[in-house]
Formats: C-alpha cells, structure tokens, sequence
C-alpha cells in the first residue's frame, strides 16, 4: 500500500477520502459516515481471478485480475482519481 493518499475538503467543511486504517482517527474527530465505494469480488467465472465493482461510484466493472491484490490496487487508483476530479 502506498503511504501517499487523497483528502478532498469541500467549501462547506466535509471531508471525502478513501478509508485507511492509519486514518482511522480522523473518524473520531466530528461526525462521520463511511461508505462502500465498490466490491472486490472473487470471480464467478474464472476460478482464482478477482473482479471489481465500482458501479456504487459510478463507475466500471473491470474483470479478471489474477491476484486480489491487483484488484484492489486498481480500484483505490481509481477511486483516487475520481476524488481528485
């Protein structure tokens, strides 16, 4: 896992990032809500491949990564990018 990541801060004061354990303090410092953004699935269709879901955030379902990992890399990528948008 990367130790760079993405907080977005609107005018208003809410602040939108993609969950992190070490920033697991930051929940406790006002009211807060946490969300699903997607799924990293086992693959129904290829045993052993991972598939990703990100249509909760409007975005694609990508399928066939060999690793788990792979799957997971790809969507915090895109889920970055899309905050930063």
């Amino acid at each position: 896992m990367s130790n760079t990541f993405s907080i977005v801060i609107s005018p208003y004061g809410s602040i939108r990032m993609i969950y992190r354990d070490d920033m697991r303090e930051l929940l406790g410092q006002g009211v807060s809500k946490t969300q699903r953004a997607g799924y990293v699935e086992p693959s129904p269709e290829v045993p052993g491949n991972w598939d990703i879901d990100l249509s909760l955030s409007g975005g694609p379902k990508t399928f066939g990564f060999q690793t788990r990992q792979e799957a997971l890399d790809l969507e915090i990528s895109w889920l970055e990018n899309q905050l930063r948008t």
